[in-house]
């Protein structure tokens, strides 16, 4: 008799930050962890965001059931087009199990972002609540409080009761996480119950990896803010993450001891609020009395009376905060006194355009604060990050004593870093002798279990290469589809379209491929000549039998690609170019 194995795949977020994703595979029973987005660089041709081909997932493993362990887009953006694929392929979609927030937020992107005819998979959505278990026959799935910077963050613990075996199969993903030692720990990961469980697998978040010492706790960012509100001669504009629920909770405080009164600006700031509100979150003196107004109340304020938390962390092109610098928000726009915190730090990638942001603000007239900022301007740290650092992994690592440890949730570098502080902390006598793996998205680890141990895995490959699913501008589409390569083409090379009738006459144009003035405006001559050369033997080539239907649509994408390459040997780039055939 066979060996039960247990099989895990990460489909997102091993070796980068964001799209988080995987894949545990308990004998025949699959269970996938987290749906998030990455988001697009400049260099992605207008592409949004990027997260898992859900349609190969489901093929592949038929999941019933999906978890995801906080509200934050990396792990959650990408839950409705899980609905989406399923319809395509005609099958049941999985249960979502999220905590409550995660799980108000998800029905909310359902409503906006698919048809009404998806709207039936808000049913499929189950909010499950910190410390209680999902049963899903021979494994057992709890969601274990964890500190992160939003409420409801949870690691998973598992346990696969596998026949023969007297203890069962134990993992635990720790989700993002950081150890906040001015909390009181309620059902938190480094509570005493979790110190005996030793899981047999464990997979923990790198992000913070690379960074000595302890993270900043939340608490301790107050004072700083304080200090900054309170010296600021007029308005205060503060940007934060939407879903930082707690440090709007800091910040109301602040302004009511401060006598202002506090507006939200922003789309996504106002939904994250008003399902906090609704799932119980929004308690407390914190919330009461009356701090909160409209956006439009605060025109009737004097200046040093108001404050805004608004949207604009990122330079999201269409935030509060970029339409204040480019001067289209119809209810704010940028004056001398103002003070403008960002109380964030920077994702990988967005650091053009947070500091173009800044740059315009400043140009302005405004005093901007970001977590760079030296000086009377920095009083202290403005901004908690969610994720532990060096210090805080080595203690959960020592707290738990892992067998088998994956770092995931990370840069390369920074998953390394966890690997190298694990051989430490071995090497010290810190650590029992645990197993530490690598790993990149599209790998399967295979362990083979028996009664007594938990044996090293075999590691394949699913695929050299992971198809993904980009979001444009009000629909996806398959990374692998022909679509993005001509989109790709015509930004970086041009767009050259030719019609060529079946009499023999021909139209071309030429857009985007070579300077129209000035003393390259040759190639641009050049590359006319070429395409008009191009046109004369193509027609020679199929006058005597026009090619019709389908051997017309094959033909015309081979004149394509040879008029591309043909040009690309003039000007030096492969245009997007669009070959058509018309009959009489």
């Amino acid at each position: 008799m066979n060996s039960p194995t247990l099989k895990w795949t990460p489909w997102g977020g091993v070796g980068e930050i964001g799209m988080n994703c995987m894949v545990l595979e308990f004998g025949d029973h699959a269970i996938p962890i987290d749906a998030g987005v990455m988001f697009a660089d400049d260099n992605d041709y207008g592409i949004e965001s990027i997260f898992a081909d859900f349609e190969q997932l489901l093929q592949k493993y038929h999941p019933k059931e999906w978890f995801i362990t906080h509200v934050h887009e990396d792990h959650i953006g990408a839950v409705p087009f899980i609905f989406l694929c399923a319809q395509l392929l005609g099958i049941a979609p999985p249960k979502i199990f999220a905590p409550p927030l995660a799980a108000a937020l998800i029905r909310e992107k359902i409503r906006d972002v698919l048809p009404l005819k998806y709207h039936g998979a808000i049913d499929q959505i189950h909010a499950v609540n910190i410390g209680d278990h999902v049963d899903l026959g021979p494994v057992k799935v709890t969601f274990v409080g964890v500190a992160h910077s939003t409420p409801q963050s949870t690691a998973l613990a598992i346990e696969w009761r596998v026949s023969g075996r007297s203890e069962p199969v134990r993992l635990l993903h720790t989700g993002d996480f950081k150890e906040d030692l001015t909390q009181p720990r309620r059902g938190l990961i480094f509570d005493d119950q979790w110190r005996d469980y030793r899981p047999d697998l464990m997979f923990v978040d790198s992000t913070n990896a690379n960074r000595s010492g302890h993270s900043t706790a939340e608490s301790e960012i107050v004072g700083p803010l304080q200090t900054l509100i309170d010296r600021a001669p007029g308005r205060v504009f503060v940007t934060l993450f939407s879903s930082n629920v707690e440090r709007v909770a800091s910040l109301t405080k602040v302004a009511r001891d401060g006598h202002r009164r506090l507006a939200l600006a922003g789309r996504s700031l106002q939904t994250m609020m008003r399902l906090s509100e609704e799932v119980g979150l929004l308690k407390g003196e914190a919330y009461a009395g009356e701090v909160f107004c409209d956006v439009s109340d605060l025109k009737n304020l004097e200046d040093r009376r108001q404050m805004v938390i608004c949207s604009g962390s990122q330079g999201e092109l269409r935030s509060v905060l970029s339409r204040m610098a480019n001067g289209t928000h119809p209810d704010f726009y940028v004056k001398e006194n103002d003070t403008i915190i960002f109380s964030s730090k920077v994702i990988p990638g967005n650091e053009k355009l947070i500091f173009r942001l800044i740059n315009r603000l400043i140009s302005q007239g405004a005093r901007v604060i970001w977590d760079e900022s030296t000086g009377e301007d920095h009083p202290g740290p403005i901004h908690a990050s969610g994720h532990g650092r060096r210090e805080e992994i080595a203690a959960l690592l020592k707290w738990v004593d892992p067998k088998v440890l994956i770092p995931v949730h990370g840069n390369v570098f920074q998953m390394k870093e966890v690997e190298k502080l694990a051989r430490e902390l071995r090497e010290r006598g810190e650590l029992s002798d645990v197993k530490i793996h690598s790993a990149e998205n599209g790998d399967i680890f295979e362990f083979a279990l028996d009664v007594s141990q938990f044996k090293e895995p075999e590691r394949t490959r699913y695929a050299e290469y992971m198809p993904k699913f980009l979001r444009f501008d009000g629909f996806v589409s398959p990374s692998l589809d022909p679509f993005l390569r001509k989109r790709k083409r015509a930004a970086s090379g041009g767009v050259v379209s030719v019609v060529i009738d079946q009499s023999g006459r021909f139209r071309t144009r030429i857009d985007g491929l070579a300077p129209q003035t000035g003393p390259r405006k040759d190639l641009l001559e050049r590359a006319q000549k070429l395409v008009d050369d191009f046109c004369t033997s193509s027609y020679r080539q199929v006058s005597r039998r026009w090619p019709v239907g389908q051997e017309a649509e094959k033909l015309e994408q081979e004149l394509s690609e040879s008029l591309a390459r043909d040009l690309r040997k003039v000007v030096g780039a492969r245009p997007a170019t669009i070959v058509h055939l018309v009959g009489l």
